[in-house]
This record gives structure tokens, C-alpha cells and sequence, in this order.
């Protein structure tokens, strides 16, 4: 996360911090399957290839797990709550 000063008089900073707590939120209930991989793409900016050889999985499963756990996320914070696990196509 990058901190920036705020004018606490402001209603742009409350607007942050709600904002930072509904991604907090809506990551923290997302499966590890789904948050782990995405937290380390996309906060820690890891390369697909390093976070697969972290986790041990195949290069294809990363780039799944963290498209799947981006339309989870997207879903939680847009009020969607009914889907549990997402997917960007429909299965075969």
C-alpha cells in the first residue's frame, strides 16, 4: 500500500480508508487458493513464474487461481456476494 498524508478534515481521506478496509475485507474472505497467489502478484509484484515456483504449482494453475481470485474480489466489492468461486469462463 502506498501512505499518503491526509487532511483528516477531508472526506476524501475517510473515502481512502473505507476503501482500503472494503479490499482488506473482501481479500481477507477470499479462499488461500485464490488470496495468495493474487496478494503476491499484485502487491508484492511477483512475477507469475517466481509465485509458482513459491507455491509449487504449475505456471498455469498462478495465472488461474489469481484471474479467478480478481473476479472474486471484484465481486465482493461491486455487493455480489452470491458467488463463492467464480470463473471467468464456463467449464467444459
Amino acid at each position: 500500500y502506498e501512505i499518503k498524508e491526509c487532511d483528516w478534515s477531508s472526506d476524501v481521506c475517510s473515502s481512502d480508508l473505507a476503501d482500503r478496509d472494503a479490499i482488506e475485507t473482501a481479500l481477507g474472505a477470499l479462499p488461500d487458493d485464490f488470496r495468495i497467489p493474487l496478494v503476491m502478484r499484485d502487491l508484492l509484484d511477483l512475477e507469475y513464474a517466481e509465485i509458482a515456483d513459491q507455491l509449487g504449482v504449475p505456471l498455469g494453475t498462478v495465472k488461474s487461481r489469481i484471474a479467478r481470485g480478481r473476479a472474486a474480489l471484484m465481486s465482493k466489492l461491486s455487493g455480489n456476494q452470491s458467488a463463492e468461486s467464480p470463473r471467468p469462463t464456463e467449464a467444459p
